[in-house]
């Protein structure tokens, strides 16, 4: 009797820990969260609600007609957009033009007490420059000076259009008032130049402002192998003055007031 005994309490402590393991068991496995029932109500309404509108909007993109794409057939190349600009090889893509301001300034120190201006600093002149594509192969540059030469006034001293291809052709043009292409220096502004004073044989023959003319020229390049160009222009020079407070009206330049006409071969 005490052996059967011993042997039920056994079981039936067997039984109670395998029904204690898969109580905790299934009560681990779920999660219940007790909420009230009117928060519970608000959650389930905006869930329906969102429901509402996301089958509203399936509705109108079925709605909404397809967009045709439009691909690129084969080899064709992409034309690139520009903005504010041209897509023509060598021009900047800007509609605004390069904008410089040029001073002449010259210091004359020295010992003779009979020279202006002995031991000072002074600006003898400037010059707003400004320079920019009208059209893809259309240029403008205009350069206004002021300064002694002028009785410190405004002058335009150049204004000109150059148009560096005209069609197809290798002919380029220039029209309007410049500095003409006669020797190395009258082509460089004095405020450009790498000394202060213009060599002698330029301004004795050209005077001190140098050969200055309005009109046109017309320049071909030759096709072939080596650089060779021919440049051919008619202009109207007008011969310019200067009026010094204690002498009187003195004539430099040239020495003529008439029509030019340049012609200039050139290679390399």
């Amino acid at each position: 009797m005490r052996v059967l005994g011993i042997t039920l309490l056994w079981l039936m402590a067997s039984v109670g820990l395998a029904w204690a393991q898969t109580t905790n068991t299934v009560a681990g496995s779920e999660e219940t969260v007790t909420i009230p029932k009117a928060e519970y109500e608000g959650i389930k309404a905006k869930l329906a609600d969102l429901e509402t509108q996301l089958q509203d909007l399936k509705s109108r993109l079925e709605e909404t007609p397809a967009v045709e794409q439009v691909t690129p057939e084969s080899g064709a190349a992409e034309e690139p957009t520009v903005i504010g600009g041209s897509t023509a090889a060598g021009v900047p893509q800007t509609l605004l033009p390069d904008i410089s301001i040029v001073g002449d300034i010259v210091g004359n120190f020295t010992s003779d007490r009979t020279k202006a201006n002995r031991n000072d600093v002074v600006l003898r002149g400037a010059e707003l420059v400004l320079q920019g594509y009208l059209y893809p192969q259309i240029r403008g540059d205009a350069v206004v000076c002021m300064g002694e030469e002028h009785n410190h006034e405004a002058v335009v001293e150049e204004c000109f259009l150059s148009f560096l291809q005209i069609g197809n052709s290798n002919l380029s043009a220039i029209l309007g008032k410049r500095r003409l292409d006669f020797g190395k220096v009258n082509k460089i502004h004095p405020h450009h130049r790498p000394y202060v004073t213009a060599p002698s044989a330029s301004e004795n023959f050209l005077g001190d402002e140098g050969l200055i003319a309005e009109g046109a020229s017309l320049s071909y390049l030759f096709p072939g192998k080596y650089f060779l160009n021919l440049e051919v222009g008619a202009w109207r020079v007008r011969s310019h003055t200067h009026l010094p407070s204690d002498e009187p009206m003195v004539e430099i330049g040239p020495g003529f007031d008439d029509k030019l006409y340049s012609a200039r071969l050139w290679g390399s």
